[in-house]
């Protein structure tokens, strides 16, 4: 079970795809309402998930509100449950997916989704600035909560219920291109076809082209094209004025 926040949507979607080729079932949970919105009445976000799980759709392919994660979870598959769990929400999303786990299940962490800061958010160690924006303020003592509220694990229970819990990051990959290449080999031979282009931004346009991926209202890439007369100079400068709009 793929659990992402939207921002991770295009990478959940092609991680389905990789599952469908080797024979996996799967449900795709993005914590995004108007994801999940338009991913039913949207034509390109229905495509998208349609895509991923061919196979599935007929079956209904499930696609839930992580809000309702453990309801729905209990409603979909009863005692089903899964053999892992690919999470890059955390926080309080943790606990439904770990129970959703089979005996020998892995939950895999590669992010951390609900303690990132909204769009629009300013952190800032300085009061003064705090003060200045209330939202800016409501939204570090969030992130405070959320971090102080972040799951545990007792490891002298967890052999009880024979699941595993792992960290994952591509970075600690790069030196390994033995292992990179022998997986990019697997990959292209599944034939998955070319990711799903949601958008495309000109150079000039980076300001807008980050706001509208932090939105969370994103759905496959986004594209940002380089012409020669682009620059250094006039892209920081068009990201100056969007600061400066704030």
């Amino acid at each position: 079970m793929p659990a992402a926040s939207a921002c991770f949507q295009q990478q959940i979607n092609w991680l389905c795809r990789i599952m469908a080729a080797a024979g996996w079932h799967s449900t795709d949970v993005i914590y995004s309402t108007h994801t999940c919105l338009s991913s039913k009445g949207d034509m390109s976000s229905l495509w998208l998930v349609e895509e991923a799980m061919p196979q599935l759709t007929s079956a209904g392919q499930v696609l839930v509100e992580v809000r309702a994660l453990g309801l729905n979870l209990a409603d979909v598959f009863c005692c089903l449950g899964f053999d892992a769990t690919l999470d890059s929400l955390g926080g309080e999303y943790f606990r439904p997916s770990y129970a959703a786990l089979n005996p020998c299940g892995r939950h895999v962490i590669f992010g951390a989704g609900s303690l990132t800061p909204k769009p629009g958010i300013r952190l800032s160690s300085n009061p003064a600035v705090l003060l200045a924006a209330p939202a800016s303020l409501l939204g570090l003592l969030q992130l405070l909560w959320g971090w102080l509220q972040r799951p545990r694990l007792d490891v002298i229970s967890m052999p009880g219920d024979n699941k595993g819990v792992v960290g994952f990051n591509l970075i600690w990959l790069y030196d390994r291109l033995d292992l990179l290449a022998e997986l990019y080999d697997k990959l292209d031979g599944l034939n998955l076809g070319p990711p799903l282009v949601g958008k495309v931004f000109k150079f000039k346009d980076m300001p807008a082209a980050l706001l509208y991926l932090q939105s969370g209202r994103s759905v496959g890439k986004v594209v940002v094209t380089v012409q020669h007369a682009d620059s250094a100079a006039s892209v920081a400068a068009a990201m100056l004025q969007q600061q400066e709009a704030h």
